[in-house]
């Protein structure tokens, strides 16, 4: 029998409540890849996959680990749980780590949210669990939880952990922070925020608006903070150890090295790079807030907890009563469990399905007589909460105990409105036990049509599979794939929610789902995939991308960013409009670019024709800009028309190999800067960029000749021939090539030249070595207000004064921090430039020296120059342009 779609709803249940249970499947999904086939990981298939999923069968325990941002958790902490104790874990970041800075890709912002939400959810799988975020934006460095809660919101993002903790019900919260003021303000602001949700999920008075959609409130048992690393609590108060430097023989290493292999995933943060310690390694725990009994000194995290399917009967107390049956039936469940667990056998897997299979059989017995029973409703929500989710647990057992792979394949990964494609579903039995599939249905979106056109299911024995081939049609309506979770304005410091139905999730679900239902010894299960779609890469193998929905054509005007100086004369400029064609056939039509009243564009309109898929045009328009305007901002905009239709978007496709793709949709847009700004005549700048370095665009908007140094110039090239050379941010880390030829670079400086060196950090560049003078940088000095007031200590010096005249005014405006990174001792002969503090604090001078070395002059500048031009800051434009002018202004 084949089915298109299928909903099962209890009638006492709410939107929310199915919901959840959608929550559960599609975690499942993303945290173990139990059925979605190319994306598992080694250690979860065949032999080790399975005794991991009978062993976490007849436990019932759960855990939620939270902290501020990807990479902050206690990866070893988590194995230990997931793994070793087989709790239900879940983690809870508060941020998707959009502040951070990208070593492997140009994004920023959300884009990087994207990334690491991405990287994180890589990580997840070998930590084994399910993964959450609030709508807290990481807005960059914070020193204190009281600007961070401010930016954030303390209520809304209180509501979010909340959420999470109801949605996901845990025994035992553990956070990484304690709330005090160690580290920065986002770790501070996680803690405090912990310790705060711990009762107030319990409370049915906060946020009672979670309560109507369905959630209930819920009481953890425990509140730890610890774990490895600089925040851990000191060794003298600790209440629980556990040693996560245990050697597992099912997984092949310790729980300290899988975790560390699992956070080498997050490229970007530049962690991969970490040896994981071998032997016994013991972490702490302190534990901060309890509402059970337990003794000062516990041997585990579950003290005073029955994690036991028998146990269950107990988490309800009393009303356990009202189901005569319960007692006797969770019995049986934990002697199916038991009983699986006997029978495993490495050659023999398939021993274990019976038992497997007759505890699931009794579960959905007591699941119905749970369903009918007179409970109160807070009751029979938390039974049915673990009963379903052990469901899942006996599913997952038995389609591994059977040997059976269900394989949803798509014959494109990105589709457009209207567009048809084809679906391959496929059914593998590698076991020895005859296996009946009964239904097999793609879950699509409504609107969306599933037709099948090939094959029809088949009992399948030993070694058999089935192959089912579908028509698929998008909704001529269907919207665009894109995160559920967007900025309003740049400046925003938390996000606004386009679905509040998957309100904490790293994304939505997969846009279609195959789910495939089967019976064995009279008891049917069921399996999900989401639909992927195959990219034969040469170099890197066969990558699996998520299914996403496109716009026919999309629309990218460039540059994205113009800085245009007041001018009494007209100005002439080119845009460039590049249009992408999504759809599966030729498309034609025209462009058009969109300017303010009074600008003239040639020509008017341009046609395009694309031929096939992918396939892109490019189209050259003039714009002259009129004289006589005052300091403003204004847009261009750019409009594809194809039969009738307006496009005028673009989307930056952001993926993570074999796990993930999304897209982050922009306007075709160009924001445009006017202001009074002037720059050294027929400058030549050598640039040596860092990793994400946008300022060689930013300079050439200032109609700065620049050209990117590589290994050779650096080696052997004139580099006289440059008014200045520039090394971008971290350039240190990230150039080996650079660290290798620093003393050109001083020659070239003694011999006359200007070298500017932006920021590096201290653990992997130390100034003393590469700089003309002694100096150190300890630490990381920054100054994170960027509404901070900042002095300038050598007014009359030319970079303030030639050919922009700086004033303290050219200081607003600055985004997300005035810098970071500043030197803390230097030489005498180095001169400090400005100074600057964050409220309370001393002035910091190290943020931006120079000195004269030989004929030239040497500069260090730490302020976030990086953040500043790409944001299109005025003042920092200026300042920017009289520091490269330096080579023709300072004598």
């Amino acid at each position: 029998m084949i089915h298109r779609k299928a909903s099962h709803r209890s009638p006492d249940f709410t939107w929310l409540a199915l919901a959840i249970c959608l929550l559960i499947i599609f975690c499942t999904l993303l945290r173990a890849g139990v059925h979605a086939g190319p994306s598992e990981l080694p250690q979860d298939r065949g032999i080790s996959g399975l005794w991991q999923s009978l062993e976490r069968l007849p436990v019932v325990a759960s855990a939620l680990h939270t902290t501020a941002h990807p990479d902050d958790e206690d990866t070893g902490l988590l194995v230990y749980l997931s793994r070793r104790v087989h709790a239900r874990t879940s983690l809870l970041s508060a941020t998707r780590g959009e502040g951070g800075q990208s070593i492997i890709g140009p994004e920023t912002g959300p884009a990087m949210g994207l990334v690491r939400s991405g990287e994180l959810l890589a990580s997840a799988q070998y930590y084994g669990v399910d993964v959450f975020f609030t709508r807290a934006y990481e807005f960059g460095y914070s020193k204190t939880a009281e600007e961070t809660l401010a930016k954030w919101g303390r209520e809304e993002t209180l509501a979010d952990f909340v959420r999470v903790i109801r949605q996901t019900r845990p025994d035992v919260i553990i956070t990484r922070f304690d709330g005090s003021p160690v580290g920065h303000g986002h770790h501070q602001a996680a803690g405090l925020l912990t310790r705060e949700a711990f009762r107030a999920a319990a409370d049915p008075s906060r946020f009672p608006e979670q309560l109507a959609a369905g959630l209930r409130p819920w009481q953890a048992k425990k509140l730890y903070w610890g774990g490895r690393g600089l925040f851990g609590p000191p060794a003298e108060t600790w209440n629980v150890k556990i040693n996560i430097g245990q050697f597992d023989a099912v997984l092949g290493q310790t729980y300290h090295e899988m975790g560390i292999e699992g956070l080498s995933k997050q490229r970007s943060q530049g962690v991969a790079a970490i040896i994981p310690r071998r032997g016994p390694l013991e972490v702490s725990f302190t534990r901060l807030d309890s509402v059970i009994q337990t003794p000062e000194k516990e041997s585990g995290l579950y003290d005073g907890i029955d994690t036991t399917i028998t146990g269950i009967a107990s988490r309800i107390g009393a009303e356990a009563d009202s189901v005569p049956e319960l007692t006797t039936a969770l019995g049986e469940i934990q002697r199916h469990a038991l009983a699986a667990l006997a029978a495993f056998a490495p050659r023999q897997p398939e021993a274990a399905a019976r038992p497997v299979l007759a505890g699931l059989k009794r579960l959905r017995q007591l699941i119905s007589a749970v369903e009918i029973t007179p409970l109160k409703d807070e009751t029979k929500h938390e039974l049915l909460f673990l009963l379903r989710r052990k469901e899942q647990d006996f599913a997952d057992a038995a389609r591994r105990a059977l040997q059976l792979e269900f394989d949803v394949r798509a014959s494109d990964d990105t589709v457009i409105p209207g567009q048809q494609f084809t679906v391959t579903a496929q059914v593998y039995n590698h076991g020895r036990e005859a296996v009946e599939p009964t239904a097999l249905n793609l879950s699509a979106p409504s609107g969306w049509q599933v037709a099948l056109t090939k094959g029809q299911l088949k009992r399948l024995s030993a070694g058999e599979h089935v192959s089912l081939e579908f028509k698929v049609t998008v909704a001529a309506d269907a919207p665009y794939t894109q995160p559920y979770w967007y900025l309003n304005a740049e400046t925003d410091n938390r996000y606004e929610l386009r679905s509040e139905q998957w309100q904490t999730w790293p994304f939505e679900p997969p846009v279609v789902v195959g789910r495939l239902t089967c019976r064995v010894h009279d008891t049917t299960f069921d399996l999900s995939a989401p639909i992927r779609a195959p990219e034969l890469d040469r170099l890197q193998g066969v990558l699996w991308r998520d299914v996403q929905v496109v716009p026919a054509v999309s629309v990218k005007l460039t540059p994205t960013l113009a800085i245009v100086p007041l001018s009494p004369k007209p100005q002439e400029r080119q845009w460039r409009v590049t249009v992408v064609n999504h759809a599966p056939s030729q498309v034609e039509g025209t462009v058009q670019l969109h300017a303010p009243s009074g600008w003239r564009v040639t020509p008017p309109a341009l046609p395009f024709r694309c031929a096939r898929q992918k396939e892109s045009a490019t189209l050259a328009f003039r714009v002259t800009i009129p004289a006589g305007h005052e300091p403003q901002q204004t847009s261009l905009k750019a409009v594809a028309r194809v039969n009738g239709q307006a496009y005028s978007s673009w989307y930056q496709a952001i993926s993570y190999p074999d796990i993930w793709t999304r897209h982050l949709y922009h306007p075709a847009e160009c924001r445009v800067r006017i202001f009074d700004i002037k720059v050294a005549p027929n400058l030549t700048v050598g640039y040596i960029p860092g990793p994400q370095d946008e300022i060689p665009e930013a300079l050439r908007q200032l109609g700065v000749t620049v050209r990117l140094l590589e290994a050779d110039e650096l080696a052997f090239g004139d580099l006289q021939q440059f008014d200045c050379i520039i090394a971008g941010v971290r350039a240190y880390e990230f150039r080996n090539d650079l660290t290798q030829h620093n003393q050109r670079l001083l020659d070239y400086v003694r011999e006359g030249g200007v070298f500017i060196v932006q920021y590096n950090t201290s653990r992997a560049w130390d100034p003393g070595q590469y700089a003309p003078y002694p100096a150190k940088m300890v630490g990381n000095e920054r100054i994170t207000v960027e509404e901070s007031p900042v002095e300038i200590l050598a007014p009359e010096h030319p970079v303030f004064n030639r050919p922009n005249k700086i004033t303290t005014a050219d200081f607003d405006g600055w985004v997300q921090e005035r810098g970071l990174y500043f030197w803390t001792q230097w030489d005498e002969r180095y001169r400090s430039l400005l100074a600057g503090h964050d409220p309370g604090e001393s002035p910091q001078k190290g943020g931006w020296l120079e000195a004269t070395y030989g004929k030239g002059l040497y500069v260090y500048t730490a302020y976030a120059w990086f953040r500043q031009l790409p944001a299109g800051v005025p003042g920092a434009y200026r300042l920017f342009a009289n520091l490269i002018s330096l080579p023709k202004t300072r004598s």
